[in-house]
């Protein structure tokens, strides 16, 4: 692939200048304090060789010569002077890989996953200088060689590692909205690393919580953490008795949002407890498997986000009978939650609000629940989302806001 060539003949004569300067120092006092500010220089065989080296993509040797010559500032200098230096070793890294004015994508690849760990600033300006097209396939030689070598969730678990896998995969799935639709298996990949290295950093405070007393005190407080099981009574006739289990209004890992606004309330015809009649139907019912399914995610996510709940919206009504604010949600089975956002707020977010929206947590939650719960379906809009997870589908009405998820195949009716 063609890329833009680093000016051979300004180099070359920037070296020859500076060895003529060498040459005309005088021998006197004034020529120790100026060798002093810079490197010594190499005579003009050594320069030949560390040229030949560059050649053959010996980044070690190219980066050496520069050290040598002068020419790349020293790191312990400002901050536009450290600019200069990434900005000069990464035209450095990708001379190094390129013959005959054709970069090889995949060793450029590889020489980036080696340094990536130590020099992650250097890595993402040498893809900043690429073309498009070869950055993507520079990218998918870096995942690719970073994987076989077990180093993505190692360069997670830094700040600046976690931005530049944030950065390669933004790389790809750029591109891959071009591709139609394609799913490339590295974003999976690098968002599977971004999750282990999450969940492997919170482990200390997991073991600091779990060796402190609980904070549970009473039976009183341990029963409003338990899911409540309705009276077959409240359950209107025409439904399902196994969709009877409320979920509990408050949990680990996970807050509840708009309980019980459903338009639905008791009627003579559902032949339920008199005392029922006229009240508002609840709105958060479901069987106990599907219960137990969401408290097993909240505690698993409170170990990622413990200041990140997760909001869960409506469920299912008593038995699962109609309910008129939504055309499903009539299996116990089926879950509204609200996708992430930038702050701690806990109100409601869409997808297509950028500023609001964040798309790298939802994206996370949605990996655990595949991971917990391989059989797992869901409705959502976002389609970078969706490209990235086969089997996400895109409702194009009121899936904006939230995750629709189907924890089982459907039974019965829809």
């Amino acid at each position: 692939m063609s890329i833009n060539s680093i000016n051979s003949s300004a180099t070359q004569s920037n070296i020859e200048t500076t060895n003529i300067n060498q040459k005309q120092l005088p021998n006197s006092n004034n020529t120790k304090s100026t060798i002093s500010k810079e490197s010594p220089l190499p005579n003009n065989k050594d320069s030949l060789i560390a040229t030949n080296k560059i050649q053959e993509g010996n980044f070690a040797a190219s980066f050496q010569s520069a050290r040598l010559q002068s020419m790349m500032p020293n790191t312990t200098q400002c901050s536009n002077s450290n600019s200069k230096s990434t900005s000069y070793e990464a035209e450095q890294i990708i001379n190094a890989n390129t013959s005959l004015f054709n970069l090889d994508e995949n060793k450029l690849g590889k020489t980036l996953s080696t340094i990536a760990k130590q020099q992650p600033s250097l890595v993402k300006e040498t893809f900043q200088q690429l073309s498009s097209s070869d950055k993507v396939q520079v990218a998918q030689a870096f995942v690719d060689n970073l994987n076989n070598n077990n180093g993505l969730k190692d360069l997670a678990k830094s700040p600046e590692g976690n931005k530049l896998l944030l950065e390669t995969y933004n790389i790809l799935s750029n591109q891959q909205s071009i591709l139609s639709g394609k799913s490339d298996p590295r974003l999976s990949t690098i968002s599977k690393a971004l999750v282990d290295a999450a969940k492997e950093q919170t482990k200390p405070v997991q073991n600091a919580t779990t060796s402190q007393p609980s904070t549970i005190k009473n039976t009183e407080q341990l029963k409003q953490l338990q899911p409540k099981e309705l009276p077959l009574n409240a359950i209107p006739k025409q439904g399902n008795p196994q969709i009877r289990y409320e979920l509990p209004d408050k949990g680990e890992g996970y807050v509840v949002y708009k309980r019980n606004d459903t338009n639905r309330n008791y009627q003579k015809a559902d032949n339920v407890a008199p005392e029922l009649i006229g009240k508002r139907l609840p709105d958060q019912i479901a069987t106990k498997e599907t219960i137990d399914k969401l408290q097993v995610l909240g505690k698993e996510w409170n170990k990622l986000h413990p200041e990140r709940p997760i909001q869960i919206g409506d469920i299912s009504l008593p038995g699962g009978v109609d309910t008129p604010d939504h055309a499903t949600h009539e299996d116990g089975q089926t879950v509204d939650i609200r996708p992430f956002r930038n702050d701690d707020k806990q109100t409601g977010v869409t997808f297509k609000n950028k500023g609001e929206y964040d798309q790298q947590t939802t994206r996370e939650f949605i990996q655990l629940v595949r991971e917990t719960y391989p059989n797992a379906k869901f409705y959502f809009n976002d389609p970078q989302l969706i490209r990235e997870f086969p089997g996400i589908v895109s409702q194009q009405k009121n899936h904006d806001d939230h995750l629709h998820i189907i924890f089982a195949p459907r039974e019965g009716k829809k």
